[in-house]
């Protein structure tokens, strides 16, 4: 028997690709910069006054990993656009719908089913009834996984004095009504 949350899931998350977002790069000068650089990446398609929602983590994501996941609030509207997604096939390419396998390491890493924790999640962010636009930004330094006992070369939770001026690219981007869309996708915790 299908679940029922998943059932909702499919027929309620939408998904848009901003694809004319991808590749796009941003100057940031500060830490107190982005909200601006973040702004003047989605001007086009988010008013002036839209709510940012800063990442909790900000200067350690960006200093270990050397990315940006952050959202804005978005108007409804962006999601009655033709290339809007939805449905299984949806849930499949951002990685809901998983293999038994799968589903075992993720239940392993959460406690009990992994994938019941996501797909509350979807239904809290769907009850929620927002609508954001998400970009995923990232710098270009070499990131090392592979040094020894697979620790990364990066600094850990703050950056480094001459961090910036640094230029970051737009490596993904989307209007979503989840804003935990990503969680398969970017997953990086």
């Amino acid at each position: 028997m299908t679940d029922p949350r998943l059932l909702r899931i499919a027929r309620e998350l939408r998904y848009r690709p901003l694809p004319a977002l991808i590749g796009r790069r941003v100057a940031l000068a500060s830490l107190a910069s982005i909200e601006g650089a973040v702004r003047g990446l989605a001007w086009t398609y988010v008013p002036f006054d839209a709510r940012w929602q800063p990442p909790e983590m900000l200067e350690g994501a960006l200093a270990k990993y050397g990315l940006i996941d952050t959202e804005l609030s978005a108007p409804e509207h962006l999601l009655d656009a033709p290339d809007t997604q939805r449905g299984l096939e949806l849930l499949t390419q951002l990685g809901f719908l998983v293999s038994p396998e799968e589903l075992a390491e993720l239940a392993e890493a959460f406690g009990g089913d992994g994938g019941a924790f996501c797909f509350e999640q979807l239904i809290a962010d769907l009850d929620a009834r927002s609508c954001v636009l998400k970009l995923f930004l990232q710098d270009e330094i070499e990131f090392d996984t592979r040094s020894a006992r697979n620790k990364p070369t990066r600094p850990r939770l703050s950056l480094p004095a001459d961090y910036f001026p640094r230029e970051l690219v737009v490596i993904d981007a989307c209007v979503t009504n989840a804003g935990f869309v990503w969680f398969h996708k970017h997953f990086y915790l």
